[in-house]
């Protein structure tokens, strides 16, 4: 494959993947200047069921006629290590994020739905950077940490509702996934005293069809 890609991706080794470095790619993305519309960005700690409830939002789009679009943040960056001066792929998965955009847009999309981890204000300031035509809604999904450790648990057992293809935690040990689960509370704790995102919605106690009924009340 790399060999009919012309030595695609760049700075990789032509040899088995071992030792191959990130790419480096933490220059600012080219933003996707005139694709205008209404962007909703679901975001909050590892298993409080973002994938989920952003999903759910972009069917109701697609059932109401909406000419829509869905794109989940992890899945444009899959990359065993961050590149450099980028934590979090950032910047490399606004860069993928504006390019798409301006795809989907170019086809008559105006209603986007992204989910994934935002965990601060320059983040979110990076990937509005990358839409600056689009009105973007962040909202921010919180849940308490006994919610968080049961919702992980079930991952690890693969019997989360929503299954993430390649989900690492799948098939982990108790022991890591009770440090998964405290790792995840933290984040929680650290998002809600940043207070991040235009609305906040607990999803420790509500059912995903409720979550859902409150963003796309919202948005």
């Amino acid at each position: 494959m790399r060999e009919r890609c012309g030595g695609w991706p760049p700075g990789h080794a032509a040899g088995d993947g071992a030792g191959e470095a990130a790419p480096a790619s933490s220059a600012a993305p080219s933003p996707a200047v005139g694709a205008d519309g209404d962007a909703l960005l679901v975001c909050g700690a590892t298993g409080v069921g973002k994938s989920e409830a952003a999903f759910a939002v972009f069917v109701r789009e697609v059932q109401a006629g909406a000419t829509a679009a869905y794109l989940d943040l992890d899945q444009l960056a899959f990359l065993s290590q961050p590149p450099a001066g980028d934590p979090g792929s950032h910047l490399f998965k606004a860069r993928n994020l504006a390019a798409i955009w301006r795809t989907y847009h170019a086809i008559g999309a105006r209603r986007l739905v992204l989910s994934g981890p935002v965990p601060d204000e320059r983040a979110a300031a990076i990937y509005a950077d990358a839409l600056p035509a689009a009105r973007i809604t962040l909202c921010r999904l919180h849940a308490g940490p006994a919610a968080l450790a049961h919702r992980i648990s079930l991952r690890g057992q693969g019997r989360n509702s929503w299954p993430q293809p390649g989900d690492p935690r799948t098939g982990l040990p108790e022991d890591q996934l009770r440090l998964a689960a405290a790792a995840s509370a933290a984040e929680a704790d650290a998002l809600e005293r940043s207070g991040l995102g235009d609305l906040r919605i607990d999803t420790s106690a509500r059912t995903s069809d409720e979550v859902t009924d409150l963003i796309a009340r919202h948005w």
